[in-house]
């Protein structure tokens, strides 16, 4: 007799079987009791109308014989013959289906579905690599710490009887095929937030002009110079800033009000970019106030105004 324990375990209809030394059995143990039997019970009462508490039908420990002569059951199961057919899948259509996967469970999926597609049980880091690129996505930088991770945790073991050691290969484990095939697709909350940022972002680009029922009829612009007619954008903005508000039809500007005014009512190309910059750099000219759901708007002070009249005075005089 060796040191090597069997551990069979049936909680109601979800069951765990582990095999090898005292210390292997004891860490899948704790890997199916805090990560994939909770995951199971949630499946279970999710799929199952009433749940019964489920009780322990059976634990056995105990010490078997690893002669090898003797058989004994293999902790790998067979998926192969899954009712879901996959013969029109490709590794990235299928991993797809689960949202955004963890690397480490990205391997346990695609070594999921090597097996379950085309019979192979056994994959090798050559194999993850392969993997990688089928699914084209983005090879993890250190296959190895992928592998660690998994096999302590019980969800993979080595493929026995290898005959080569400097590639050594593995295969799922019967808690591996559960964690797979106990998956729960959450969805992913960060796109969701990253979208719904791009739908506000968007709707605001869009918001309408505080004088876009502004008619230019209304402003008595026969009285001013013709707009078009200024050598610069800055004069011909300044100019309009000063129309609307000696006419009393507003005295706060917004960018986005700016560029209505000179497009819709003027038809001058405007850029936002370019209105930015007038306001930056005439500081001295504006009053800058800050309204709720309006933005950042401006005022045109006596310092602009009086700019804008030296101009109407000298086009009078042309």
């Amino acid at each position: 007799m060796s040191g090597q324990l069997k551990v069979h375990l049936k909680i109601g209809e979800i069951e765990f079987e582990a095999e090898g030394s005292a210390e292997d059995v004891e860490l899948q143990r704790k890997a199916f009791m805090t990560e994939l039997l909770p995951e199971a019970v949630s499946a279970v009462i999710r799929t199952t109308n009433a749940f019964d508490r489920p009780r322990l039908s059976s634990s056995e420990v105990a010490l078997i014989d690893t002669s090898p002569m003797e058989t004994k059951p293999d902790l790998h199961e067979d998926i192969s013959s899954s009712t879901s057919d996959l013969s029109r899948e490709s590794l990235a259509s299928y991993i797809s289906k689960f949202g955004k996967l963890s690397d480490q469970d990205f391997v346990l999926f695609s070594a999921y579905f090597e097996e379950k597609k085309n019979g192979i049980k056994s994959f090798s880091f050559d194999s993850i690599r392969e993997f990688y690129k089928a699914a084209r996505r983005t090879e993890y930088s250190n296959i190895s710490m992928l592998i660690a991770p998994l096999e302590k945790k019980g969800l993979i073991m080595p493929e026995k009887r290898q005959a080569d050691t400097s590639s050594k290969s593995f295969v799922l484990t019967a808690l591996g095929i559960k964690r797979v095939e106990g998956y729960v697709i959450t969805p992913d909350k960060a796109a969701e937030k990253k979208t719904s940022s791009k739908r506000v972002r968007k709707q605001t680009n869009k918001q309408v002009s505080s004088y876009s029922n502004l008619c230019i009829d209304d402003l008595n612009i026969k009285k001013y110079p013709e707009v078009k007619s200024l050598a610069t954008f800055k004069d011909q903005m300044l100019l309009v800033m000063y129309i609307v508000s000696t006419e009393g039809k507003g005295e706060y500007f917004g960018i986005r009000d700016i560029s209505y005014l000179i497009t819709d009512l003027w038809g001058i190309h405007s850029s936002e970019n370019t209105i930015a910059k007038i306001f930056t750099r005439n500081k001295t000219w504006f009053k800058t106030e800050t309204f709720q759901g309006g933005g950042v708007k401006r005022k045109l002070l006596e310092g602009g105004k009086d700019y804008i009249k030296k101009l109407i005075a000298n086009s009078e005089q042309t």
